[in-house]
């Protein structure tokens, strides 16, 4: 993905102001920050629920998938502005 990204921004057809390796450094980061935050929110989600009382398997579907659509969301676009934040406006 990030190969894919660079060589797209360095031949133009991404038309953003930054570096095409900043804006690869943004997105790998950003999506890598957002498959752990998923990995550790499927792991130990269902320890919780059993610590709660709950079935972890009923429990975990919906409740899991829709936290981990917003913290995945939400840490994405945290990386991303920090990155480009960092190399960007220097």
């Amino acid at each position: 993905c990030s190969v894919l990204i660079y060589y797209l921004a360095e031949m133009g057809i991404y038309n953003v102001n930054i570096e095409p390796s900043v804006l690869t450094l943004m997105v790998s980061c950003g999506i890598f920050v957002a498959c752990c935050s998923a990995t550790v929110l499927g792991t130990f989600s269902p320890v919780l629920f059993d610590r709660m009382n709950m079935d972890p398997a009923v429990a975990s579907g919906p409740i899991v998938a829709a936290f981990n659509d917003l913290l995945s969301t939400t840490l994405f676009i945290a990386v991303a502005y920090s990155i480009y934040s960092i190399f960007a406006l220097a």
